[in-house]
């Protein structure tokens, strides 16, 4: 039994010797070997995340683990084989044997997994640091009103009885109001509500839930598996969590069409804080279309990901000059992008980038209403910002535009091409390299307050 703390040493569960079986040629032998499993077993996880890791680096508490080529197998088996008088050992990963309609046979590992899972709903995959993927249950409240959110209680036993609990910052208020589940068989589940009710002021913090069985053990980790043919079938086991923002958030206007780019979240950050938000398909793109909507927003790298995108963007001039407001997030430099970037005034991007995302902030125009409507915007509301502060920067621009922050990593000179905002006939356009597409799906509550005043502009005063 593998236990990263306690590698290169293993858990010997059984043991059986003087066999005293001789082996033929090319003829297989089959040993029984009955294996009880201790109720406190490692559970399978790729050693390197059982620990929180820090900026740039996981944190291993047995640095001896740095020696190994692969991720060991939860269970093994090491045989001693008589080869003319001498002793080889063999080890061995246990194996369960499956059945695929394509591949025929396929060997995978043995899996150890908590008798009972947690999976609050809202999550949603992100690439933080490492760029390893994991889940992140998160929940916006743009004002005191109470949401319910779902946990889904899983059993990876015959069956499993209990109740759920949470518990969660100061001035939360958490009601279960069927807290109890009662899970008859392996991978049965129950979905239970929890109601959360945020303070009248801003706020921010944690939901943290906990399953307890009819025995009082408890259980607080949620689970998914990822599969890659080089490194096989590995669980990735969380704290059961959902992050909480209690929004101070002032919003103008209240419909948004978006045209999605890749790996689009902000849509959905955008509906969770009370707007309405429709998506719009590039061949709709006509003269009308987008006249009952406050604000559009093109998704990060929608110029590549779209072909014809750069030819009916005289639709969107259109809208502007008629007095809309749009939002373009970054594009790339590719030569590979489907459509030219295109912007009402010359802008020539760069590879230009802040990639340390602690990086102080400059607002080169503190008085202009971006900083100044619905939400007063300081340099507080760059705290706490993941990977980076922006990519994709314009490295020159029209004099309409006013560049509005400034940043660089350490060493390198400023960059202010990050966030361009100009007039353009009755309406606004934006570009910015700023990673809004990472904060606001993490619920970074300055990232969202500062994006609600961008599609706010021209609606309010």
């Amino acid at each position: 039994l593998f236990e990263s703390s306690r590698w290169p040493e293993e858990i010997s569960l059984t043991r059986k010797e003087d066999l005293d079986k001789e082996l033929d040629s090319n003829a297989v032998e089959f040993v029984s070997l009955n294996v009880n499993l201790p109720i406190d077993s490692p559970l399978t996880r790729p050693y390197w995340l059982e620990d929180e890791a820090s900026v740039g680096i996981y944190s291993l508490h047995n640095r001896r683990l740095l020696e190994l080529e692969s991720i060991p197998s939860s269970l093994s088996v090491s045989a001693v084989v008589e080869i003319q008088g001498r002793p080889v050992t063999l080890n061995v990963p246990v194996v369960q044997v499956v059945s695929d309609p394509v591949k025929g046979e396929v060997h995978e590992q043995v899996l150890i997994r908590p008798e009972i899972t947690l999976s609050p709903e809202n999550s949603i995959l992100l690439y933080l640091y490492l760029y390893f993927p994991f889940e992140n249950s998160i929940l916006l409240f743009e004002n005191s009103q109470a949401k319910e959110i779902e946990v889904l209680v899983q059993s990876n036993v015959e069956a499993a009885v209990g109740k759920l609990t949470a518990e969660g910052p100061q001035g939360w208020k958490i009601r279960i109001a069927q807290p109890e589940f009662e899970l008859e068989d392996v991978q049965s589940s129950q979905r239970i509500r929890v109601q959360l009710t945020p303070p009248a002021t801003a706020s921010e913090g944690k939901i943290l839930f906990n399953a307890i069985n009819e025995s009082g053990k408890e259980f607080d980790s949620s689970y998914r598996e990822i599969f890659y043919e080089h490194i096989g079938r590995q669980p990735i086991l969380n704290r059961a969590v959902t992050k909480v923002t209690r929004l101070d958030l002032g919003r103008g206007g209240s419909r948004i069409a978006c045209i999605e780019g890749v790996g689009d979240t902000v849509p959905d950050t955008l509906s969770k804080i009370g707007y309405e938000v429709d998506i719009v398909l590039i061949e709709e793109l006509e003269k009308g279309r987008l006249d009952s909507y406050d604000t559009v927003i093109l998704g990060p790298r929608v110029f590549d990901a779209h072909a014809g995108l750069d030819k009916r963007f005289d639709v969107l001039l259109n809208y502007v000059e008629n007095g809309g407001t749009l939002v373009s997030q970054y594009s790339t430099t590719s030569f590979r992008a489907k459509s030219q970037f295109t912007s009402p005034y010359p802008t020539r991007l760069s590879r230009d980038r802040v990639s340390e995302e602690k990086v102080d902030m400059r607002l080169l125009q503190p008085d202009h209403v971006v900083f100044n409507y619905p939400n007063k915007i300081t340099k507080i509301d760059f705290d706490n910002w993941i990977q980076e502060r922006g990519l994709y920067y314009a490295s020159s621009w029209d004099d309409h535009y006013d560049a509005l922050v400034s940043a660089n990593d350490r060493g390198e000179p400023p960059r202010d091409g990050g966030l361009l905002v100009t007039e353009y006939g009755k309406g606004w356009y934006v570009y910015t390299g700023l990673s809004f597409f990472r904060q606001l799906p993490n619920g970074n509550p300055g990232a969202i307050r500062l994006f609600v005043n961008l599609i706010s502009l021209g609606h309010g005063d």
